[in-house]
């Protein structure tokens, strides 16, 4: 279903006058801490959710004006906060009188972005993200040399809220300077949180809400997107959710309303505005001296907007559900009878290229990467052991794969974890990324770039993405530790040596499926 926030309109006080700051206000992408810029034209009417409180203060001064002389120059300010999101607020200004140069900045916090994005009537609004929740805070203000500050205190954070992370190395790519990534504790898996932090590691933005309390892809915040609006689509609980910035649902479509058994791993847009995700197929396989068991094989499906199913892909059409690589004890949780089945392909990534209109599936039980034709679902060719293509550069594929990556030159990154490896001794699992350069023509690759991490184990999830600079980012998803378990992201210069540059930890007990860089903070169109 699809809910939109209810919305008021904003009411000038009397006898204030109009103040537009630099910046249009529909361009809130600005990424300055302070705003400047000339009363130019009155702009659209500021909506703002209902949900806010505002707080409103006046300052009063005198200034001179060499034609008109002495007029007297009144600014009132109104803070709106909001308790569903406390990172971020709204500030109104208005003036007395037209206003030729105005700043606005955080006294204290740099890292604080201030944009300018409507005007009602004689009133500029401007939003002010990556507030620390919690904290009394001071902006200041100089309106044609009137100065002032405007002193609140944001909400409560939100449950599982962390103010930081530490980080080493430095500096990241500066094109994408900020860094998104889900966590969830484990083993509670109680709150499902979404981060961005900056370059340090300082929390610029969080959501959370209440998760499944049992361990599996249903209780994460997987495949977590920034969309071109602002707002951030994923998956939670076999629903895909798109959400504002301030917590506000966007769109909500449950397995049921698409006509299918579960979401899970994987969600992606595609450039017709239908969505492509990852849903489960059953079948009863008979494993001869194994028994007959209900296995969980995976489709791809493709939705509208309003859910209703338009394609789809099913696994057990294209594969023979006898070669099993995973043991039987691997475990899909229905999700309407709950039961244990057999998890034989374990679906885990889609990637759509527009280009040639087909899809890459990851499938993490079968160490295979397929490319579909998405016309007409042909399975074009299988990556991997026992695949389609000869192998140059290493004695064997990756293994328990996660997250391909077309690259500019037709090679393909990944996540390999490295599980079940003949040529990795057991016990010393070497999970890292790795890239492939593909001939599809001859149906031949060839490993030509690995990272020189440390051998970690990382039994579980993974990511790896090209960023602007050539650098690669590398999400460890599961790094078990001798009490629990830890993430980190690791940034390298796959030209350096040591390759590492940048690297966050999260705390022991916690997971991250996925992470990723931007230029940009969740709410923030894109260029």
């Amino acid at each position: 279903m699809t809910r939109v926030g209810t919305r008021r309109r904003l009411l000038a006080p009397c006898l204030l006058a109009c103040l537009v700051a630099c910046g249009s206000a529909d361009d809130p992408t600005s990424d300055a801490s302070s705003t400047t810029g000339d009363h130019t034209t009155t702009a659209a009417t500021t909506e703002l959710p209902t949900t806010a409180d505002a707080t409103t203060s006046t300052t009063a001064a005198t200034t001179t004006d060499a034609t008109t002389g002495s007029v007297e120059l009144i600014v009132t300010t109104e803070v709106l906060r909001y308790e569903a999101q406390p990172m971020v607020v709204d500030v109104i200004l208005t003036t007395s009188a037209p206003a030729t140069t105005v700043a606005l900045s955080h006294t204290s916090d740099p890292g604080v972005v201030i944009t300018s994005f409507a005007v009602d009537g004689l009133a500029t609004t401007y939003r002010v993200r990556g507030l620390a929740p919690a904290t009394d805070h001071e902006l200041a203000y100089d309106v044609d040399g009137t100065q002032g500050t405007v002193q609140f205190t944001t909400h409560a954070p939100l449950p599982g809220f962390l103010p930081s992370f530490p980080s080493t190395g430095g500096p990241v790519d500066p094109a994408v300077p900020y860094r998104m990534f889900d966590l969830i504790a484990v083993p509670a898996f109680d709150i499902a949180s979404v981060f961005m932090v900056d370059a340090d590691g300082t929390t610029r933005w969080q959501f959370s809400s209440p998760s499944t309390g049992v361990a599996g892809p249903e209780g994460v915040y997987s495949a977590v997107r920034l969309r071109a609006d602002g707002s951030l689509m994923y998956l939670h609980n076999h629903t895909m959710w798109i959400r504002d910035e301030l917590g506000e649902t966007v769109l909500e479509l449950h397995d049921e309303a698409v006509g299918v058994l579960g979401l899970h791993h994987e969600v992606i847009e595609l450039p017709s505005g239908n969505f492509v995700a990852l849903s489960f197929a059953f079948q009863e396989v008979d494993y001869g001296k194994n028994g007959v068991r209900l296995t969980a094989g995976d489709r791809i499906v493709e939705f509208t907007p309003a859910g209703e199913l338009v394609w789809s892909w099913n696994s057990f059409d294209h594969l023979d559900p006898q070669r099993v690589l995973a043991p039987f004890d691997a475990a899909v949780i229905h999700p309407e009878t709950l039961a244990n089945t057999y998890d034989w392909t374990h679906g885990n990534a889609i990637v759509h290229d527009p280009k040639t209109d087909t899809f890459l599936l990851s499938l993490r039980h079968q160490d295979w990467i397929l490319l579909i034709d998405h016309k007409t679902g042909e399975l074009l060719w299988k990556l991997g052991n026992d695949g389609d293509f000869t192998l140059t550069g290493a004695p064997s594929f990756f293994h328990h794969q996660h997250a391909p990556e077309w690259q500019s030159d037709g090679s393909l990154l990944l996540y390999d974890n490295g599980i079940g490896d003949p040529d990795i001794p057991p016990g010393t699992d070497h999970a890292r990324a790795r890239r492939y350069a593909l001939d599809q023509g001859k149906l031949a690759a060839k490993l030509v770039w690995t990272d020189d991490g440390e051998p970690i184990q990382v039994p579980i999830a993974g990511n790896a993405d090209t960023l602007p600079s050539g650098r690669i980012l590398v999400t460890d998803s599961s790094i078990f530790t001798v009490t629990n378990v830890m993430a980190q992201l690791r940034e390298l210069d796959p030209l350096a040596s040591p390759m590492l540059q940048w690297s966050l930890q999260t705390p022991d007990g916690t997971f991250a499926y996925r992470g990723s860089a931007h230029d940009r903070l969740v709410g923030q169109t894109a260029p």
